[in-house]
C-alpha cells in the first residue's frame, strides 16, 4: 500500500513539473490575459468648499486600477495629499448625482466629486 501511495505522490510530481515547465514556456500569454483586467483607468476628481482650498486646485485626473473602488481612490488622494487625510471622517463622496460609498466601483471616465459635509442654516 505505501507503495502505490508513493507512485501516486510521484505523479502529482511530475505533474506539477509540467505545469511549471509548461507556465514558464507560456508566461508571457497568460500575463497578458490575466493582466486584462488589471488596466489602469482615468478618473477626475473634483473638489469642493474648503477642500478645494486645502488642495489648491479645482480637479484633477488620477489613473488607478480598472476595478478600483472609491477607497482606493481615496487611499490614493491621500498618499499625494496628505492634509486631506484628516478630513477623512467628514467628506461626503459623489459619483454622477449620487452620493456614494467607500466601497463604490469606479468607472473609467467617471466624474468624483469630493465635498465637505452640507452645513444648513
Amino acid at each position: 500500500m505505501a507503495r502505490a501511495s508513493c507512485l501516486h505522490t510521484l505523479g502529482n510530481a511530475q505533474a506539477a513539473a509540467h505545469d511549471l515547465r509548461f507556465f514558464a514556456s507560456h508566461h508571457n500569454d497568460i500575463c497578458k490575459v490575466l493582466c486584462q483586467d488589471a488596466r489602469p483607468m482615468k478618473v477626475r476628481v473634483q473638489f469642493y468648499g474648503q477642500l478645494r482650498d486645502l488642495v489648491g486646485m479645482r480637479e484633477l485626473e488620477l489613473e488607478l486600477p480598472d476595478g478600483a473602488t472609491v477607497r482606493d481612490l481615496l487611499n490614493q488622494l491621500y498618499a499625494e495629499r496628505p492634509a486631506l487625510d484628516a478630513h477623512d471622517n467628514s467628506i461626503l463622496i459623489g459619483a454622477g448625482l449620487e452620493f456614494v460609498d467607500r466601497n463604490y466601483k469606479l468607472n473609467a471616465g467617471e466624474e468624483i466629486a469630493i465635498m465637505p459635509p452640507v452645513q444648513g442654516g
